[in-house]
Parts: structure tokens; C-alpha cells; sequence
């Protein structure tokens, strides 16, 4: 028996003929094996361009960092150093400050001292005085100045402030004579994660005075 007419056209419409069998067929091993290469480039380009902006919001953070410790850093040195009366001593890693003259009497004492050290062992900046709550002022000979600090430090009467952390390197820099000592320069680098940042700066004794 014939089927009827409709469903003849339909049976030819659902029936891959010899002419229409690549369209029909699905994707070839070349066209499949383009597909997920260009699958692959694309997923990889997005990775990397992720890892570059989380690399690049990383490193604004660290920059934003750097930049206020580098400044806090100068400023503090160059505040000590302007309102100073003399340079007593002069090292690379240490100066010492004759900080004021409190009891007016332009003489030394061990509580106008101030000493302003690198800590290369901690990457840090320190101020160190003589503690006012332990500590008795006492006239200091410009002979005893070199040791000074270590007796306030062994008799436990020496007051330590970490003015800022993260510096690599560091140098002081001046006349041969501390005491003719007029101009004080410094050079430092600060690091933060892997960013860096150095400087060099410079302040005049007794300047703010």
C-alpha cells in the first residue's frame, strides 16, 4: 500500500540524501579539534589578564604603602635634624643630637641627647632618648658622648621608638668634623612586598631654630 501523500514528505524531509551528508555528518576531527584549541587560547588569554589586573591591584597596594613611609620617614629625620643644636657624632648607620639645651645652661646633659639609628638587623628607623620616667639628668663630658647610650641602655633607662619599619637600606652622610657638621644627608630605600623606593634627603642643623 502507498502511505499517503504527507507522510511521503515528511519521511523524505527527516532522510539525509548522499548530496546533504557532510551537513548532516556533525563537525569533523579537524573542525572538533579547531574548536577546542581556539576554546583553549581564549581560556587563557582571560587567566591572563585576571592574574595581570589582581598583579596590578597587588602592586597599587603596595605603592600606596611605600609612598607614606618614605615621607614619614624624611620628615621625622629632618624634623630631629633642623631642631637640633649640634651634631655630636656621625656614622652611617647613626647620628647623635645634641636636641636641645632644656635647662639653658649650653652644656651637654644626657637628657638633651637624642640618637636617631638604623637597625639593619630589623629593617627599621629608631629614636632613642633618655627615659624621662627612669632616668636622672646628669652633665655628659663630650668624652662620654660615644658610650652614653650604651650606659643608658645597660642601667635600663634608655627609651626606643621605631619611627618606620620596612627600610631596606640605609645611610647617613656629613661633614668628617660632627661638630662642624651643618648639613646632614641621608640616603634610604623603603621596600614594600616587591616594590621599592629610594631617596636620598637632607636637612640643615638647627634650621627651625
Amino acid at each position: 500500500m502507498t502511505p499517503p501523500t504527507h507522510l511521503r514528505k515528511r519521511a523524505r524531509n527527516t532522510t539525509c540524501g548522499h548530496a546533504r551528508w557532510r551537513r548532516c555528518a556533525g563537525l569533523s576531527l579537524a573542525e572538533l579539534v579547531l574548536a577546542l584549541a581556539s576554546t583553549a587560547f581564549v581560556g587563557t588569554a582571560v587567566a591572563a589578564m585576571l592574574h595581570a589586573v589582581a598583579y596590578a591591584a597587588e602592586g597599587g597596594n603596595e605603592q600606596r604603602d611605600l609612598v607614606p613611609k618614605q615621607r614619614v620617614s624624611a620628615a621625622r629625620i629632618a624634623d630631629a635634624v633642623r631642631g637640633a643644636k649640634e651634631v655630636l657624632e656621625l656614622s652611617t648607620d647613626e647620628v647623635t643630637l645634641w636636641a636641645d639645651d632644656l635647662d639653658g645652661d649650653d652644656d651637654y646633659d644626657s637628657d638633651e641627647i637624642a640618637w636617631i639609628k638604623y637597625d639593619a638587623s630589623n629593617d627599621r628607623l629608631e629614636h632613642h632618648t633618655a627615659d624621662s620616667t627612669t632616668h636622672t639628668s646628669v652633665a655628659v663630658p663630650i668624652g662620654d658622648i660615644p658610650t652614653l647610650d650604651t650606659t643608658l641602655s645597660g642601667a635600663g633607662e634608655m627609651a626606643v621608638t621605631t619611627w618606620v619599619r620596612d627600610v631596606t637600606a640605609f645611610s647617613f652622610a656629613g661633614d668628617a668634623t660632627p661638630t662642624a657638621t651643618a648639613l646632614v644627608t641621608w640616603r634610604q630605600t623603603v621596600t614594600v612586598g616587591g616594590q621599592s623606593d629610594s631617596q636620598v634627603h637632607a636637612a640643615e642643623i638647627g634650621s627651625s631654630q
